[in-house]
């Protein structure tokens, strides 16, 4: 359709230049009429310029029935290319640059079960897994993305294992799809799902044992420290679960056990009064104030338990007992833990997102 002998002729640059100079400029001055109206920052009007200065598709056909009908010559036709190639050359550049300047949203956290990403491989415990997951969703009104993710290097899965996924999946009566991913890693493939679908929670199995809570030297501290969703890590028990058991508190290990809970199941094990933004959450639970969490569950620690516990690095001893504790009864064992818990820079066990066990 380009004419190349057209394109560069004069006429054609001098009214391709004015078409484009014209698109431009008024997508700018629309643009920057946004700063006062919605006080954006001048990042987000690049942002708003980058995105709409582009011209094709409708560009295009407009063009084109108007080539066909006899209203625009071959020289408009070709000006009208000029104009298309230098808008997705600065509106691809203003996006880069505009875009990296702008912070990323906050997951809502008051909806942590609004779209979750699940990680299963083992179809002995895909089933449960996605059992607990399904609490978590349904009490959001939220979905299930369970993903078999299959690093490189690594065979791919045959057709049993599918078929055995597949049907551990929808024995649950799940409303869910299991979706292969290929990626460099398993954390990549989790974290790049959980990025494209914008996760609120990722739910992987537990790939570490010993220092689960602390993510000390974990496989899983890079999933955790580079997503911007939550993690909550699980660790089968012996048994199905009758009972959720939050301990050594924190907001979103709070959120997490607050789904998972059956009507009256959940029983709060602390040493203080509740948080006043967990009030809420502690209206719905049993709560028992003791000494010692370890001790409790030492005594009264059940392998039909669900422990709920928040994760972190660096010193967070009494995680770290406790979860042996978890594991000796062979209670099921959710460990959450974020970003910010996994690489907060020295501080107390506070700071890290863990609570010792004397405190909310």
């Amino acid at each position: 359709i380009i004419d190349p002998a057209v394109m560069i002729d004069p006429s054609t640059l001098a009214l391709g230049g004015l078409f484009t100079a014209a698109c431009v400029l008024a997508k700018l001055l629309a643009a920057v009429a946004c700063k006062p109206l919605f006080q954006f920052s001048w990042d987000e009007i690049g942002v708003m310029f980058g995105l709409s200065v582009v011209q094709a598709a409708a560009t295009l056909a407009a063009t084109f029935v108007g080539l066909e009908i006899g209203l625009f010559s071959m020289a408009t036709v070709n000006a009208v290319m000029i104009v298309i190639v230098v808008t997705m050359i600065i509106a691809s550049a203003s996006a880069q640059v505009f875009g990296r300047r702008l912070p990323k949203p906050p997951i809502d956290t008051s909806r942590l079960g609004r779209s979750v990403v699940l990680q299963i491989d083992d179809a002995a415990e895909a089933q449960a897994l996605l059992g607990l997951v399904r609490r978590l969703a349904d009490r959001d009104g939220g979905v299930v993305r369970p993903i078999l993710v299959v690093p490189d290097g690594a065979p791919q899965p045959d057709e049993a294992q599918l078929q055995a996924l597949h049907h551990a999946i929808d024995s649950t009566g799940a409303d869910a799809e299991l979706t292969v991913v290929h990626d460099a890693s398993v954390n990549d493939g989790v974290l790049h799902t959980a990025q494209a679908t914008k996760a609120s929670l990722i739910v992987v199995p537990a790939a570490s044992q010993s220092w689960l809570p602390t993510l000390f030297e974990a496989s899983q501290h890079s999933l955790v420290s580079s997503s911007d969703a939550p993690t909550a890590m699980v660790r089968l028990g012996r048994s199905e679960v009758q009972r959720v058991v939050l301990a050594l508190n924190s907001a979103q290990a709070a959120q997490v056990a607050a789904r998972l809970a059956k009507g009256g199941s959940l029983v709060v094990v602390c040493a203080a009064d509740p948080a006043e933004s967990l009030v809420a959450i502690w209206q719905q639970a049993d709560i028992v104030r003791v000494e010692s969490t370890h001790d409790w569950f030492a005594a009264d620690g059940r392998a039909s338990d669900l422990l709920v516990m928040p994760g972190g690095r660096n010193g967070a001893l009494a995680t770290a007992r406790l979860s042996k504790v978890a594991n000796g009864v062979g209670a099921t064992l959710v460990v959450v833990a974020d970003r910010a818990s996994v690489s907060a820079p020295g501080g107390t066990a506070e700071g890290l997102g863990i609570m010792p066990s004397r405190s909310v």
